[in-house]
């Protein structure tokens, strides 16, 4: 309770001081101008402007696949990113299918394949090889009708699916769990963090920052760099904060500028952020992975066995329960994560091994058992008693978390998502109608919200059902 009334009153004062600053102020949000890095940003984008842009048309691939690749190909005049685009997911996914001597065939029919498709210069073509090369390759991760529409569409599919299906098991009543949630500041357990409503998922507030800092500062820089090796002007950078909390940072570039500039240099802008952000997420989940040795250590949490409470489980006997990884993610992710073994013994018996001996348990004795899963790290510093790798994993941990799920949010084709505004780019492309290409951006714009406002109704239950609680609280005294 101290701790919570000392952060009050640090966030009243430094509010207070920004409130009687010139900063521009939004309720108690500020927005916090500087040109201090503009410089930092202007000569990392002149180190070569080729591959920044480069960057930036592989981030329109990666966002959009096949459309993507029919964009792009209506500029094959100006460079050969494309061709080295295809050229690169052509190995991945010839790779992935074959190997020895029609590894080799496939690789010259690509390297033929590619060059014509630069002469001819056809975005249909463009369109069809791309879908097709980027559906074989997502064939690897999900499931076919999945891989067909992301080779299409690009990885909107990987957000949307997943949403439309929790929308329909939200409307035939078979979850009470939200889709979407937002994070808010909150506390468990005496801990100050942020809470994910109705997900039961708890960041810890030092890890949390850590990873929006991060977030925040890839995604703007990335940003500002490409808009400058574009010859798009930078006005500032900033911080966004919620009175002295930093909720996000800021680059802001010349609007006249920007809306006057060729569409394929607005498109590398706005597609860079994500992708960056989910490149980020990938290599800290690499990271992450590599910090966790690949052995299962298991606290016991309740028992009606032998076995004490605290007990530390360090290996099993012929048996794998655990994938070590996803284990370690859910234990950061999830505030109260159990396992129980019996389901995986059936009638059998399962030895569990401790430092000084070994248990024999049936399936019965298992039954009343719980455990929680503690990661083991590769290496060990410890500095005051703390262990440093683990401090090190959770910040790349929550790192990947906040990442992948800002980068994949932010390509929603809405606005005020960078996702948005490039669908509307994409669309305007198209040799259509304006009319018609404002329908259907409107109704793009309408099925998104109708399935996301169905992903949030069940925080709207857990909002009435909190307010009756609170009433039920005060009229039961009286």
């Amino acid at each position: 309770m101290e701790v919570c009334i000392f952060f009050a009153i640090i966030f009243f004062i430094g509010t207070y001081l920004l409130y009687r600053s010139k900063n521009e102020r939004h309720f108690i949000i500020f927005l916090i101008r500087t040109k201090h890095f503009l410089n930092i940003i202007n000569r990392l984008s002149r180190l070569s402007p080729r591959f920044w842009n480069f960057i930036g048309d592989l981030s329109i691939f990666i966002s959009f696949s096949g459309l993507g690749a029919a964009y792009l190909s209506k500029y094959r005049r100006l460079n050969k990113n494309l061709s080295i685009i295809l050229l690169l997911f052509g190995i991945i996914m010839i790779m992935l299918y074959s190997s020895g001597i029609l590894l080799v065939i496939m690789l010259i029919l690509l390297a033929i394949g590619v060059v014509s498709l630069d002469k001819i210069k056809s975005p249909v073509a463009d369109f069809i090889t791309s879908a097709v090369i980027m559906s074989a390759i997502s064939l690897k991760m999900a499931r076919l009708e999945m891989a067909i529409l992301e080779g299409i569409f690009g990885l909107l599919v990987f957000i949307i699916t997943p949403l439309v299906l929790h929308a329909i098991d939200i409307s035939y009543g078979k979850t009470s769990l939200p889709g979407v949630s937002p994070i808010l500041p909150g506390s468990e357990q005496g801990r100050i963090g942020f809470v994910v409503p109705g997900m039961n998922i708890f960041i810890p507030l030092g890890y949390g920052l850590v990873a929006i800092i991060l977030l925040v500062i890839i995604h703007e820089s990335s940003h500002g760099i490409l808009a400058r090796s574009n010859n798009i002007n930078l006005k500032s950078t900033g911080l966004l904060t919620l009175g002295i909390i930093p909720i996000g940072a800021f680059v802001e570039p010349d609007e006249e500028e920007f809306r006057k500039s060729e569409g394929i240099r607005r498109m590398r802008v706005l597609a860079v952020g994500s992708i960056s952000n989910l490149i980020t997420a990938i290599l800290s989940l690499f990271m992450f992975a590599f910090l966790i040795l690949p052995s299962q250590c298991l606290i016991v949490e309740k028992s009606n066995s032998e076995i004490p409470p605290g007990t530390e489980v360090i290996a099993m006997t012929n048996k794998s329960i655990i994938n070590y990884i996803s284990a370690t993610m859910a234990n950061y992710i999830f505030t109260e994560n159990l396992y129980n073994l019996s389901e995986f013994v059936g009638n059998g018996t399962l030895v569990l091994k401790t430092d000084d001996r070994e248990f024999v348990l049936n399936s019965e004795e298992l039954k009343g058992m719980l455990f929680s899963y503690k990661p083991r790290f590769r290496f060990e510093l410890d500095i005051f008693g703390i262990n440093v790798f683990s401090i090190i994993a959770g910040i790349l941990f929550w790192t990947y978390f906040f990442n992948l799920n800002v980068g994949l949010v932010n390509l929603l084709p809405i606005v005020p998502f960078d996702g948005g505004k490039m669908t509307s780019e994409l669309i305007s492309s198209l040799n259509i109608n304006k009319s018609v290409i404002n329908v259907f951006t409107y109704a793009i714009i309408l099925v998104c919200l109708i399935v996301i406002l169905i992903n949030a109704l069940p925080l709207l239950d857990m909002i009435i059902e909190f307010i009756s609680r609170m009433n039920y609280s005060i009229v039961l005294p009286i």
